[in-house]
């Protein structure tokens, strides 16, 4: 986890991450609460909030799925 007071360390909020990985601000909630996606830090008020490197991982790993699925769906229609 990243440790408070280190230097060049953002975070995303939801919609930012959202917007990042093209989802719906309810599609990362669901993701991070799944454990899909970590949540680096939270807020005062509980929101969650993303590493960059995080978001960018979880959105190319969700890629790669939906492709191996389109793939092998297309491979079953033949």
């Amino acid at each position: 986890m990243p440790q408070a007071g280190k230097v060049g360390l953002e975070f995303l909020t939801v919609s930012v991450a959202a917007r990042m990985a093209g989802l719906s601000e309810g599609a990362i909630k669901a993701a991070a609460d799944r454990g899909d996606l970590r949540i680096a830090a939270r807020t005062s008020t509980r929101g969650r909030l993303f590493t960059t490197e995080d978001v960018e991982s979880f959105a190319s790993d969700r890629a790669m799925t939906a492709a191996r699925a389109r793939a092998s769906a297309g491979a079953t229609k033949r």
